[in-house]
């Protein structure tokens, strides 16, 4: 394994994701590591209406920050990290850019929700499972 993907919003589960994709680091001490977050840049007005969103000074911040969380917790290996802050779906911005980073293997944290809730919001890591070919790891 050369290339690892970790999909991280910043969660408590998305941090135990960070843990994982560290000890993938450890175990495979010439792989790299592209952590993405991901923006939705699109606003759902009711009814249904959907509008383009520029990021907020304050969702600036949010990435700002949670990249120096990332790089904290990952101290020691920074020099094999990439992060970056993409703009779109969550699940198909992911599975692009493991597919374009040519990733061995997507890392991603679970919120745990059970199947009645998936079916009435939806589910980042359920959706990458179910949209990629790369292996997926998710981190519960």
């Amino acid at each position: 394994m050369n290339k690892f993907l970790l999909a991280t919003d910043g969660s408590d589960d998305s941090k135990k994701a960070v843990v994982s994709a560290r000890k993938m680091l450890e175990a495979f001490p010439k792989a790299t590591l592209t952590a993405v977050y991901v923006t939705d840049n699109l606003t759902t007005l009711p009814p249904g209406m959907i509008i383009p969103q520029e990021m907020d000074e304050a969702e600036k911040n949010y990435v700002s920050e949670l990249e120096k969380k990332l790089f904290a917790e990952l101290k020691g290996l920074e020099d094999r990290v990439t992060f970056l802050n993409a703009k779109g779906n969550p699940v198909q911005t992911i599975c692009r850019i493991a597919d374009k980073e040519k990733a061995d293997l997507i890392i991603i944290g679970s919120h745990g929700r059970g199947a009645i809730n998936r079916l009435l919001i939806g589910s980042v890591s359920h959706g990458v499972l179910h949209h990629t070919a790369i292996p997926v790891l998710v981190a519960r």
